[in-house]
């Protein structure tokens, strides 16, 4: 009981986390993550899926602070262990979208078209809630992919 006790914690810092991002407080959020993740590692282990969240929140909260080079390999891991388990798109593609972001602003255009690419493939299947929301941004970060290309690669865009 214990255990499924700290697990809600850990979910409620999370969801705390995306509240502080959702009102542009980066640190609060980052802060929330770290809280997060330790408990999850220290009651439930790595292999638990509230560890993806928190990771991802973590990243999310990195990205805000512009501390892109920190939140790719989070990102990574993340998206891997999501596809590994067959998680549901919207993750994947929530994951994807951010990875191509981090990559977009530290001048990786190419690999970062590659992760937006993925994130598009994966939010055109399905409709509905959390999907269009995150269409919202992924096509945000489309356009400033193509920007990029368009400053300084001769690329197709992505539409």
């Amino acid at each position: 009981a214990r255990g499924a006790e700290n697990t809600r914690v850990v979910a409620l810092h999370v969801t705390l986390g995306w509240t502080a991002i959702e009102r542009g407080d980066f640190v609060t959020a980052e802060t929330k993550a770290q809280i997060a993740i330790g408990m999850v590692q220290r009651v439930a282990g790595e292999r638990h899926p509230h560890i993806w969240s928190a990771k991802q929140l973590l990243a999310e909260s990195l990205i805000g602070q512009q501390r892109y080079t920190h939140a790719e390999p989070l990102l990574r891991e993340v998206l891997a262990a999501l596809q590994n388990e067959r998680a549901i798109g919207w993750r994947v593609a929530r994951t994807a979208s951010s990875l191509g972001s981090a990559l977009l602003e530290q001048g990786k255009v190419a690999e970062a078209g590659e992760y937006l690419s993925l994130a598009r493939r994966k939010l055109v299947s399905v409709k509905g809630w959390p999907m269009e929301g995150e269409n919202r941004v992924l096509v945000s970060r489309l356009e400033r992919l193509n920007a990029a290309r368009a400053q300084g690669s001769s690329l197709a865009k992505l539409d």
